[in-house]
């Protein structure tokens, strides 16, 4: 587990303690209930917030900012964790009664839903919540943040217009029509190392059991599989591939935003809209510095700080990105809940495997 720490975030801790910081009633969030001075009181008396997430923290790092410029007596602890050992991280300090993490925060939404359920969540009604849609929220417990397109991303340099696939279909008659051009150029999650991979193509099968023939296409392209959409871009900016599937769209427009040779598809069939899911783990220590923490995730400040970090917002009050605004076809948020461990069932695992292997024995 690797523990990243900003200086800046240990300068701005112990500097607050020396000056003078807000009072509880004045950082009290407008529409909030009087008793939530309480918990602002007991959080400043914890003093830190743990989080444990997938995310770098050079890619929120002006969030973290924002929460302790509003809450300058919390000092935070911020840990980048691939998303496996997060998981293996909750349960083995749940399990122990020995909590680190105050919050959990993951994109691997079958995973996060799977810990919810096995009971290492704590629940908490946040106020924010009646400005999220249905499908982001589960049992006051698990909490959808954000709302991200899952996208095609393509180097222009390297294809014509013509040639950009704009449905999941297209993208696998492509691939059959020119695989001359397209062999070894095309990546993709591999969902056999990655939580996110696996959620993504299984949400793909329920939208479609023509996602068998695609994953067929890739295979027979010779796909490069990667554990992360991180990984992916710069294997896109470089020229090394061509296309990219199913990545989230938050990384490709921060990459877009500074290279132009990048461009990204929001396929117009249907569009799976993934969330960063966050849950208080039972055993968090600062329990209360937790709920300042994910409240000032689902408010309008975060996720306003969010959408300026190619993070779309969850919250139904706000605006969507240009990105989304442009999808044609269905949008489909993927719904926290139990629905969400069909596809986590060890003989569903087991079929997908088997099938995906069969896809790359016969393309490979």
């Amino acid at each position: 587990m690797k523990l990243e720490i900003p200086i800046l975030f240990l300068v701005l801790s112990l500097s607050a303690c020396k000056g003078a910081s807000p009072s509880v009633m004045e950082s009290r969030p407008q529409g909030y209930p009087q008793s939530y001075s309480r918990i602002i009181a007991e959080a400043e008396k914890e003093g830190e917030v743990t989080v444990y997430s997938a995310t770098e923290t050079r890619n929120i790092e002006p969030l973290l900012l924002d929460f302790h410029q509003l809450y300058p007596r919390i000092h935070i602890n911020y840990v980048t964790i691939h998303t496996l050992d997060l998981n293996n991280q909750i349960i083995a300090e749940v399990d122990s009664h020995k909590g680190v993490a105050d919050i959990a925060w993951s994109s691997a939404m079958g995973q996060q839903i799977k810990l919810v359920n096995d009971g290492y969540a704590q629940s908490y009604a946040s106020p924010e919540s009646p400005a999220l849609p249905s499908w982001a929220l589960w049992k006051n417990e698990a909490y959808g943040i954000t709302a991200e397109p899952i996208v095609f991303a393509y180097n222009r340099r390297l294809i014509s217009k013509d040639d950009v696939p704009t449905t999941h279909a297209g993208f696998a008659k492509l691939l059959e029509d020119k695989p001359e051009i397209f062999r070894n150029k095309i990546a993709t999650y591999n969902p056999m190392t990655s939580g996110v991979g696996y959620l993504l193509f299984t949400q793909d099968l329920q939208a479609t059991p023509d996602t068998y023939h695609l994953i067929r296409a890739m295979a027979e392209s010779q796909v490069e599989l990667f554990d992360s959409t991180q990984a992916m871009v710069p294997a896109l900016a470089s020229g090394r591939k061509i296309l990219a599937y199913n990545v989230i769209s938050s990384y490709v427009i921060e990459q877009a935003r500074k290279d132009s040779s990048i461009g990204i598809v929001v396929p117009q069939d249907y569009t799976l809209l993934m969330s960063r899911i966050a849950f208080i783990p039972a055993s968090a220590p600062h329990p209360n510095a937790a709920r300042l923490f994910l409240d000032f995730l689902l408010s309008r400040r975060g996720q306003r700080r969010l959408s300026m970090l190619a993070m779309n917002p969850v919250r139904t009050d706000m605006a969507q990105d240009s990105l989304l605004a442009s999808a044609r076809g269905e949008t489909r948020g993927i719904r926290l809940g139990p629905a969400l461990l069909v596809n986590l069932d060890t003989l569903k695992a087991r079929h997908f495997s088997k099938k995906w292997k069969e896809a790359f024995s016969t393309g490979l």
